[in-house]
């Protein structure tokens, strides 16, 4: 190995070798918990520079049904833009994932189009997994 590849390597040992975007995965047991995450992120960044947030009305329009609060099978995309939040933004193109473990599974067993399985291939590229309240999922 020549001392330029040697350089290069030691250059992208702490990048990401993953095909998505995504970053962080948060499991939460239920809706409710995801709407709680998503307004605290929400309110946290509206404090700062990032002053609008994208699909704000279909979040609270899904995720803030107190009839549905305790649902187990939801999934959400999120994507930090400039001063921006989009949210339901696609897997591929999310830097944050929020969903229940049920909800993980099944976007996991969609298929696409063309009838191929789409897998697990948009968490290539998480480096933090959170689980919120792991006694409720694990029990």
């Amino acid at each position: 190995m020549t001392g330029r590849n040697l350089e290069e390597e030691k250059e992208g040992e702490g990048q990401n070798k993953g095909y998505t975007r995504c970053r962080v995965l948060i499991l939460v047991p239920y809706r409710r918990d995801a709407y709680q995450i998503i307004a605290n992120l929400s309110e946290m960044f509206s404090k700062g520079e990032m002053k609008r947030v994208t699909n704000r009305q279909k979040f609270i329009d899904e995720f803030g049904d107190t009839e549905k609060e305790l649902d187990d099978d939801f999934k959400l995309g999120i994507s930090l833009m400039n001063r921006s939040i989009k949210l339901f933004s696609p897997f591929t193109n999310s830097d944050m994932i929020i969903a229940s473990p049920m909800g993980l599974r099944l976007a996991m067993e969609k298929v696409d189009k063309e009838g191929q399985q789409i897998g697990s291939g948009f968490l290539s590229s998480v480096e933090m997994l959170v689980i919120e309240q792991a006694n409720t999922i694990f029990f």
